[in-house]
């Protein structure tokens, strides 16, 4: 426990080193993991000392605990481009840690040998009682995990709009340490309450591994810095950005509608625009390049972002990310039904046509195909009449 404590702060020093990728968010991140980090040494701290020689270091970090979910919120924030500004009082995140520790101050003053008879007290008439402050805590971060947790979404809702692929820019790894982040939350709130070794253990543990793994992948971490500017455009430069926090990936039904009110895309000019991207994907296919982007093929076609964003969503009921690799599909189906085909992999067919990723590829066949790559390829050697396929 203690050598994981050591490496998450070698860690953060190796990230607030790093000048070239994410610099900003890394900063947060490096906070982070001290933060997990004097957490962990804390503990480390309570259980090897004898609590009445030093007694003085006891509960020394525990106000730290306040300050989990405001930085790592924070760092989300700067990962994804969710506007948050300090100017609007988001000091105030941090000042709970800041009471926190003001409170604690007269009980670090304590001599300790009557410090260690408060403690000791303390754990004997507990008996697994929440206290105030405790339920203040729980609920604190808890509360930041659901928002960190909403951005998250929120941003896989975006790149769907603006990107067909994700692979490098979708935070999965980010989204599942956030999982994991909760999880040992709830460890640790067992491991107060009860006396189970095990839970104990595992909170002792995964605490500092947790905080390791957050370094290792935040400074893997490819740079966003273009994927941000693009999803969350200056205010003055984007119409889309007045209706972008509204898009689903599933649902458009007329309720949604209302936000185009104001476009000026109407419907003769939208059946007019849908014509011409028929065309030209069928002509140009523009599909083929696997990091096509919603902004090159608005380009290509002349027209705005926002009024191709909403033609998708209101004409063909997709989003960007959709509607691309469902033309991608169609057209791996088309080539598996040829006999020169059979001579090529599945896989290899997939990336001529445009997929970057053998999981998106898979997923996006199944989804508007309505089989497997495998099963359909299986169908069309077995000569099924040829309306089965379509």
């Amino acid at each position: 426990m203690a050598a994981g404590v050591l490496q998450g702060l070698l860690l953060s020093v190796v990230l607030l080193k790093k000048t070239h990728r994410n610099e900003k968010a890394n900063r947060w991140l490096s906070a982070f993991i001290v933060t997990f980090a004097l957490l962990s040494l804390s503990d480390v701290l309570d259980r090897t000392v004898e609590l009445y020689r030093m007694g003085y270091i006891h509960f020394l970090f525990d106000w730290c605990i306040l300050l989990l979910g405001p930085l790592l919120l924070t760092y989300v924030m700067e990962m994804t481009g969710e506007r948050y500004s300090f100017k609007k009082g988001w000091f105030l995140h941090f000042l709970p840690a800041v009471v926190l520790l003001l409170l604690c101050l007269p009980f670090y003053f304590i001599p300790a040998e009557e410090k260690a008879k408060i403690i000791l007290n303390d754990m004997k008439n507990r008996n697994g009682s929440w206290d105030f402050i405790g339920v203040i805590i729980i609920v604190q971060i808890a509360a930041y995990f659901v928002w960190i947790f909403v951005i998250l979404q929120k941003y896989s809702r975006c790149l769907r709009e603006h990107y067909s692929d994700l692979k490098h820019r979708n935070l999965h790894w980010l989204r599942i340490l956030a999982s994991a982040s909760c999880g040992l939350f709830i460890v640790f709130i067992f491991s107060i309450f009860t006396s189970n070794n095990a839970i104990g253990i595992l909170n002792d543990i995964g605490f500092p591994i947790a905080a390791y793994i957050f370094g290792y992948f935040g400074f893997a971490q490819v740079d966003l810095s273009e994927v941000r500017r693009e999803i969350n455009p200056p205010v003055q430069d984007s119409p889309l950005l007045s209706y972008s926090k509204q898009l689903t990936s599933d649902s458009f039904d007329s309720q949604q509608t209302d936000r185009y009110v104001r476009s000026g895309l109407k419907s003769d000019k939208a059946a007019t625009l849908k014509q011409e991207l028929d065309r030209f994907m069928l002509t140009e296919k523009p599909y083929l390049d696997n990091d096509l982007n919603l902004r090159e093929l608005a380009d290509r076609l002349g027209v705005f972002p926002h009024y191709l964003t909403q033609l998708l969503n209101e004409h063909y009921g997709q989003n960007f990310f959709d509607f691309v690799n469902s033309h991608r599909a169609s057209a791996v189906k088309k080539a598996l039904t040829e006999r020169a085909s059979d001579r090529e992999s599945i896989l290899s067919i997939a990336f001529s046509c445009g997929f970057n990723s053998k999981a998106t590829f898979n997923t996006a066949f199944k989804k508007h195909i309505g089989k497997t790559p495998r099963q359909f390829r299986s169908q069309v050697r077995l000569q099924i009449p040829q309306d089965d396929l379509k």
